[in-house]
């Protein structure tokens, strides 16, 4: 019977426990990257093109890891996947992005360092 409410106590304290571990967790990775937005980045795979900032975040990622980096951006080890990066997309869309940063990402030629929070994102420039 000791080990056994041993185990219970055990148990109880790592249910208790584990929500914070996982906002630290959660917070640690987070992914910070910067990027130089390009003419690359401002058309679609099949060369549309793209007129929202979260389109071209969103190709911006995908022109890294799935078309081999053209751009020499910094990789994220994150957004490898489409899931991951549509995801991102509509993390851009949630967010209060400054009207400046926007013109600049629409506009193409500009760098911007994007951080990463899950439901949102900072972009700055």
């Amino acid at each position: 019977m000791s080990s056994r409410k041993t185990l219970v106590t055990l148990l109880s304290s790592i249910v208790l426990v584990s929500p914070f571990l996982t906002t630290t967790t959660q917070a640690q990775v987070n992914p910070t990257y910067c990027t130089w937005i390009t003419p690359n980045d401002l058309r679609s795979t099949n060369g549309a093109p793209l007129r929202s900032v979260d389109q071209i975040i969103q190709q911006d990622r995908a022109n890294v890891h799935k078309f081999g980096n053209p751009d020499r951006d910094q990789v994220d080890p994150i957004f490898t996947s489409y899931e991951k990066r549509l995801a991102l997309a509509e993390a851009v869309r949630r967010s209060d992005i400054s009207p400046g940063v926007r013109n600049a990402i629409l506009n193409g030629n500009a760098t911007v360092c994007v951080f990463f929070y899950g439901n949102t994102v900072d972009i700055v420039q």
